[in-house]
């Protein structure tokens, strides 16, 4: 079942997975200050879910730019992730001015088999 609500005050069940799409694509201030925002809450979310977070952002690379968007480094965003979780995937084929980024909680099978056999 899909819940829209406002997680930074959620008092319920923490949730499963945690999906933000668009969330970002406006500037709050800077984009400094927006980027710094934004990860602040990526990795709130990340603590929040059970499972982990998908979340969309804007592309530096973006052809038209307006001066309202928020624009990303899909490296910079790839760096943070892994600061935030071990299991990581950048999606660069969400949209072709955006990308994706999921971060996993739970260590995959091949991660505990590889855990498991290098003992």
């Amino acid at each position: 079942m899909l819940r829209q609500f406002d997680f930074l005050e959620w008092k319920g069940k923490r949730p499963d997975l945690i999906f933000a799409f668009s969330v970002f694509d406006r500037k709050i201030g800077s984009q400094m200050a927006t980027e710094r925002y934004a990860f602040d809450m990526l990795e709130r979310m990340y603590e929040m879910s059970k499972e982990g977070v998908y979340c969309t952002f804007l592309a530096s690379w973006k052809n038209i730019e307006n001066i309202d968007e928020a624009l990303f480094s899909p490296s910079a965003v790839l760096e943070f992730a892994h600061r935030i979780s071990e299991r990581v995937v950048l999606d660069c084929s969400f949209m072709p001015h955006a990308f994706g980024v999921v971060l996993h909680k739970k260590t995959s099978r091949w991660r505990r088999q590889y855990e498991r056999d290098c003992k």
